[in-house]
């Protein structure tokens, strides 16, 4: 009996301390249950909105293309410009790649085009070293030796494109009959 009478009072004074526990930290409890909820229903709203921004920009890049592909280049154009402002790196690659191409034969349209994406920042650095490669390759002839290694990035070791870097040096300076500067890159190679 006296067990039974210990139980009693154990399951009273837990029962107490709950409803103590309840009553001085249910508001606390409550609003950190709600902003727990709150902040999932937030994010994934944010999700939901960026796939359906990139579902658009992506049904837009379908359109440019089928524009392109009907011989509708000013619209194509106009299409593809607004794109490579977007805030998806991949739209903005397949954008660009698709504006050179149709303005293969205006360097000053590439190079509005490539400086526009260089200037947005938006893409991962090594796509915009790659950027910078393409505009080095279009204005080749016409560089000076400064501007062609403000673009390069031949001081990070780790660089994807440290021997293509590298190599276009070498070239810029043979071209510029430099021999002793274009044999020192080639030794780095």
């Amino acid at each position: 009996m006296s067990q039974e009478f210990e139980n009693q009072i154990r399951e009273s004074v837990l029962n107490d301390k709950i409803k103590f526990f309840w009553k001085n930290y249910r508001l606390t409890i409550l609003i950190s249950i709600i902003s727990i909820i709150a902040t999932f229903i937030i994010y994934l709203s944010y999700e939901i909105f960026n796939k359906k921004k990139y579902s658009q920009e992506l049904y837009e890049y379908s359109v440019a293309i089928d524009k392109l592909n009907k011989k509708d280049l000013n619209e194509s154009k106009q299409l593809l410009k607004k794109l490579i402002l977007s805030n998806n790196s991949n739209i903005v690659l397949l954008s660009l790649n698709q504006l050179l191409t149709i303005s293969t034969n205006s360097k000053k349209e590439m190079l509005e085009y490539i400086n526009l994406v260089l200037n947005e920042k938006k893409l991962k650095n090594e796509n915009l070293e790659l950027l910078k490669i393409k505009k080095i390759l279009i204005v080749f002839n016409d560089l000076d030796e400064s501007s062609i290694l403000e673009l390069l990035n031949t001081k990070n070791k780790n660089s994807p494109f440290l021997r293509i870097n590298h190599q276009l040096l070498h070239d810029f300076y043979i071209s510029k009959n430099q021999i002793d500067k274009a044999q020192l890159y080639k030794k780095i190679k």
